[in-house]
């Protein structure tokens, strides 16, 4: 027994040793895919974190006959879309539901693609501490100068927005005010 006992106890030994490494690779395996899992989910947290704080932007959509409101209670309700050679042209009404006249108000659209099209961008100039959708404008255009809209009143506004073409994707139209005054 003298000889035999001893292989049999270094067989269970090395059993027990090969049995503890693959338990531990098991559990350094379990982590890094645990970990992978927790970057991609921070990953989508921070586009979701973006995509959150472009939306507080005011947008519309180009739909005819829609009244649509922006998030300071004016309206826009667009007449007419046209594409041409010199962009989109569009032909609306501001409404202004609050209880301050404007002066001299500019309507400004600024036409840029959909949020979800930035996406592969964003991963790419993505950093851990900062990130941002970097939507730069396809085309940028104006109104003329809306000498005064009342309270409870609406004024038609026509603006062109330069490279603008009919895509399957669409477009989303940025909305801003400039050089407005107001007054009680």
């Amino acid at each position: 027994m003298g000889f035999h006992g001893r292989g049999e106890k270094r067989t269970k030994k090395n059993i027990v040793r090969i049995g503890i490494a693959i338990f531990l690779l098991g559990i350094l395996t379990f982590g890094f895919i645990q970990i992978k899992i927790l970057k991609t989910e921070i990953i989508q947290l921070q586009w979701a974190d973006d995509v959150m704080s472009k939306n507080e932007e005011d947008t519309f959509n180009l739909q005819v006959g829609v009244i649509q409101f922006l998030r300071r209670g004016y309206s826009i309700h667009i007449k007419n879309l046209k594409y041409s050679a010199d962009g989109l042209t569009i032909e609306g009404i501001l409404g202004n539901p609050l209880n301050i006249t404007l002066h001299n108000v500019t309507i400004k659209l600024s036409a840029t693609k959909n949020l979800w099209e930035y996406r592969k961008e964003w991963e790419k100039s993505r950093s851990s501490e900062f990130s941002f959708i970097y939507d730069e404008p396809i085309g940028i255009g104006q109104s003329s100068v809306i000498a005064m809209l009342l309270p409870g009143g609406i004024a038609p506004f026509e603006v062109t927005i330069p490279n603008v073409k009919q895509t399957k994707e669409g477009i989303r139209i940025v909305v801003s005010f400039t050089g407005e005054r107001y007054s009680y």
